[in-house]
């Protein structure tokens, strides 16, 4: 049986499905007025999924044959070493992928890349999830932003719950189109991924 070795993107794919579900669990919320920081249990899949077109959308960029093509001669190293490279932490990969291999990365102490870690850091406390060990500096941040449950005083909420609202939700796909478009802009016109503007922030 022959092996299949080339597959098609599938970021887009997975953006649209989140999309979906957004806007889904938008309109069940308006139509239970919940109001702007109502329930929405299905946020904590967003977090997870946000991230998966994350990586799906960076390895199609330095990946794909063009991009292998274009910058072969100038990294060798990067190619010869590609399958220990992939075992890095998606943090270390977004940084050092564009630096490596165009000569451009994202600046650690701006937007969108102070967002994006406490969206991984949110993702990975749900993707091995401990009812003891909430992504504290990421809930604080969103709290101070007014995303997550607006409490009353003295009101307390698992961290899992505070964390599931549309605001929240929105904020994690929207926290992912930017770094889309931000890395998209670091490529050279000539093979800039030009499908990158095809993915849009949500209301």
């Amino acid at each position: 049986m022959g092996t299949r070795e080339h597959s098609e993107p599938i970021a887009w794919i997975l953006f649209l499905t989140l999309k979906s579900n957004y806007e889904s669990s938008k309109l069940k919320m308006e139509n239970k007025k919940r109001g702007i920081n109502g329930h929405v249990p299905e946020a904590l899949f967003g977090y997870s999924m946000a991230i998966t077109v994350w990586e799906s959308f960076l390895h199609e960029c330095f990946y794909d044959m063009i991009s292998e093509a274009r910058f072969r001669k100038e990294n060798e190293v990067f190619f010869e070493f590609k399958e220990n490279i992939e075992k890095w932490d998606l943090e270390t990969k977004t940084l050092a992928f564009p630096k490596w291999i165009i000569g451009k990365s994202f600046d650690k102490s701006q937007q969108p890349f102070q967002d994006f870690k406490k969206l991984i850091q949110i993702r990975n406390a749900i993707s091995h999830f401990k009812m003891d060990r909430p992504p504290l500096s990421a809930i604080k941040e969103l709290d101070q932003r007014k995303f997550t449950i607006q409490k009353k005083a003295n009101e307390h909420y698992a961290w899992t719950l505070e964390l599931s609202t549309i605001e929240c939700y929105k904020w994690a796909i929207n926290t992912i189109v930017d770094m889309i478009h931000c890395l998209a802009d670091f490529f050279p016109n000539e093979i800039r991924p030009f499908w990158a503007d095809t993915f849009k922030k949500v209301d």
